[in-house]
């Protein structure tokens, strides 16, 4: 039997800072960013490439600036030696003395927000934290926040459709509960 190549998919990277979901849980989406993008400086903090820090999985996290927002590009490669990279635009969002990153997902209608919560470390360690999916999806039933479930997509996953005023207030309500633990690090690489 042919093992797996564990840098295999694109997937693996989108862990990194999908900054999207992994192939054995749900994720959640937003019709609206926390924030509309705003002027940003050249200095922003999470500007620079960022490396996983994952003996198993070779791949990084580059932040650009472009204009009124930053653009994320992910890289892997595999074990053959392959490089997988894809784009996606990213907005920056401090709430209550923590940062978030909102990232612009294309699908069949426009796109979706994935939002995600960061801490960047004095040691220049990226830590990412993604949303509890039951924790939302209780929100859900409770009718804390408007959203739904989809199932027309490859993974079931939760949408959100509440005002962005709405979003912004869930978030800074919950935000220790909506994003309890680390999900993973990179590590802040240095030009040489």
């Amino acid at each position: 039997m042919q093992k797996p190549d564990p840098g295999r998919s694109l997937n693996s990277i989108r862990i990194v800072v999908v900054l999207l979901c992994c192939t054995l849980t749900a994720c959640f989406y937003s019709k609206y960013p926390i924030s509309n993008p705003t002027p940003i400086g050249p200095d922003h903090p999470l500007l620079g490439k960022w490396n996983l820090n994952d003996p198993d999985k070779n791949g990084s996290a580059q932040v650009l600036h472009k204009g009124d927002h930053f653009t994320l590009v992910l890289e892997e490669t595999n074990a053959k030696n392959q490089t997988k990279t894809e784009s996606f635009e990213l907005i920056p969002t401090s709430l209550d003395s923590k940062e978030y990153i909102n990232i612009k997902i294309p699908n069949n209608e426009g796109f979706d927000y994935f939002i995600c919560e960061y801490q960047i470390l004095e040691d220049e360690t990226l830590i990412v934290r993604y949303p509890d999916e039951a924790f939302v999806m209780q929100a859900i039933k409770n009718k804390e926040i408007a959203g739904k479930t989809r199932k027309n997509t490859l993974l079931p996953s939760t949408f959100l459709y509440a005002s962005q005023v709405s979003l912004k207030s869930f978030i800074s309500r919950y935000s220790d509960k909506l994003f309890p633990e680390d999900t993973f690090t990179l590590k802040l690489k240095r030009a040489e």
